[in-house]
């Protein structure tokens, strides 16, 4: 049985009211905006919590995913760049950054991206891999064909069977 969208948002705006440094509530009031189509209202929300001491990764993070379903890849891929750019940025934030890039049409950033995730993860065969995707897409199959060798070779030694 579903709930009551709506008559949650108030539930969690009160939560937030009681106890603001509560994370879980805020971002749980982000998604209620979102599931009541009021995605301008979750995109100030999530702008404050991205400047705020209140998750801000996750925030920015959730930011982008909302952006980018709103048709606004540029600025996903603004936000998804400055996250790739932290030292320990997993490869999934690289690879959504360069899928952003690529559905802005900044094909020289995408390519950046997709340099950025073979530099940071040299020995991740799905990194290789979404590089190689890449490079086919842009037509340079000398550099997907090298990607994707790589990629094959490290699957080897991918005990999860990434690819």
């Amino acid at each position: 049985e579903t709930g009551d969208v709506a008559a949650a948002l108030p539930v969690f705006e009160r939560v937030i009211e009681l106890a603001p440094a509560q994370a879980e509530a805020h971002y749980q009031r982000v998604e209620t905006l979102l599931a009541l189509d009021r995605q301008a209202q979750a995109v100030v929300t999530l702008r404050a919590l991205a400047a705020g001491t209140i998750q801000p990764l996750r925030a920015k993070s959730r930011l982008a995913d909302v952006l980018l379903a709103m048709g606004e890849p540029q600025g996903a891929a603004d936000i998804l760049r400055e996250l790739a750019s932290l030292p320990d940025a997993p490869r999934e934030i690289t690879r959504r950054w360069l899928s952003a890039e690529q559905a802005g049409g900044n094909l020289d950033e995408a390519a950046k991206a997709a340099e950025a995730l073979l530099a940071r993860h040299p020995d991740d065969a799905v990194a290789h891999f979404e590089a190689a995707r890449y490079f086919a897409f842009r037509t340079q199959y000398a550099r997907a064909e090298e990607a994707a060798r790589q990629a094959l070779k490290l699957k080897k030694d991918d005990p999860h069977g990434c690819i």
